[in-house]
């Protein structure tokens, strides 16, 4: 800590350093109007700062009768505070938000368009998102936006703590630059899957299938996402999260029975000047995860693979599943064909969704 001191101190970041009531030592970073405080975790963390600095004859002294102490890293912003990280059992490593589409107060369109610009953030190293982001750690990460929950799955190793996570998250404040191909996938499947659960919207489908029709409500998002009990860890645990203990606006969709669930058709953009097809097949049951299993198994044997796999749980006989593909244009024609003779045999519920995009939309 007192090496970490001289660090910030020859980087000409103000700090101050004491001993509090209980006889702890206490090194102190202030918020000030350049928000370079934000630095300094990820400098604790990462930084080998002990080769840039030799300790004072005073400052020595202080270090050996504190030999041996662990160092706390607590963030002290107004309104978020150390809360609790529910761990549960689980061989990969995923950070699970049990808020999102049908629990949350935003649309897919822009919940959707959050996570995968966090996702995405890496792609901007000017930015404190990027340094925060796991994949600068060597952790990439995959994003799957639920109807009640997201997931972001981890490589490993899981390089990130509690703190890492949470800046991740909170200097995040530009949209990404460009949406790929899985995030229009996502939407899609959500559109559809929302249908399945609630019956609305009454009209899918049209010239565009995400409409940039708002802008991205970074703070509140935030703030909804680590409220409380709203975090859960799988593979791997955080002693704590921050979570936030202000107001907030809440808002619950209902949600149909699982028998009055109707399957739905949509189909976004021009056949005309299509280069390529993006498909997504949607299906609501009880066992909604073996039937994507065999929906794929088929589609595979005919030469189509995957880009994005969906299930979720919403009940304890309930969930839903998605597949999305990529095909060339040409070949939106033979995915229907299937859709329509072999797998709407498969599920009462089972609904497909394309989106046809042109050259002049890469």
């Amino acid at each position: 800590m007192l090496m970490f001191r001289a660090f910030l101190d020859r980087a000409g970041i103000p700090v101050l350093f004491g001993v509090d009531g209980a006889g702890l030592f206490v090194l102190s970073v202030a918020r000030d109007p350049t928000d370079v405080f934000l630095l300094v975790p990820y400098a604790w963390e990462h930084i080998d700062y002990a080769q840039w600095v030799a300790l004072s004859p005073v400052d020595q002294a202080h270090a050996e009768t504190a030999f041996g102490i662990p160092a706390e890293t607590e963030l002290r912003l107004a309104g978020w505070g150390k809360g609790s990280a529910r761990t549960v059992v689980g061989r990969d490593p995923r950070i699970t938000f049990r808020r999102s589409v049908l629990n949350l107060p935003f649309g897919e369109e822009t919940l959707t368009a959050f996570f995968y610009s966090l996702r995405d953030s890496i792609r901007h190293p000017g930015s404190l998102a990027a340094l925060y982001h796991p994949a600068f750690s060597g952790t990439p990460v995959t994003v799957r936006v639920n109807l009640f929950s997201v997931e972001l799955l981890l490589g490993d190793p899981v390089l990130l703590s509690p703190e890492g996570l949470f800046l991740w998250f909170y200097t995040l404040n530009t949209p990404t630059d460009r949406y790929d191909e899985e995030f229009y996938l996502n939407l899609l499947a959500l559109k559809l899957a929302k249908r399945l659960y609630t019956g609305l919207p009454s009209f899918l489908g049209g010239a565009s299938l995400f409409t940039h029709s708002g802008e991205i409500p970074f703070d509140q998002m935030r703030k909804s996402l680590f409220s409380k009990d709203a975090i859960e860890t799988t593979g791997f645990s955080f002693p704590y999260s921050y979570v936030w203990s202000g107001e907030l606006f809440t808002e619950t969709t209902g949600t149909l029975p699982i028998e009055r669930a109707e399957p739905t058709q949509a189909f976004y953009g021009a056949t005309e000047g299509a280069d390529r097809a993006l498909c997504v097949i949607v299906l609501r049951a009880a066992d909604a995860d073996e039937k994507r299993d065999a929906v794929e198994t088929l589609l595979r044997t005919k030469g189509f693979t995957p880009l994005l796999r969906l299930h979720e749980w919403t009940g304890e006989q309930d969930g839903w599943a998605a597949l999305g593909f990529v095909v060339p244009a040409a070949q939106e024609s033979v995915i229907m064909r299937i859709f329509e003779t072999e797998l709407a045999k498969m599920d009462r519920t089972i609904s497909i969704g394309v989106y046809r995009v042109g050259t002049q939309e890469r």
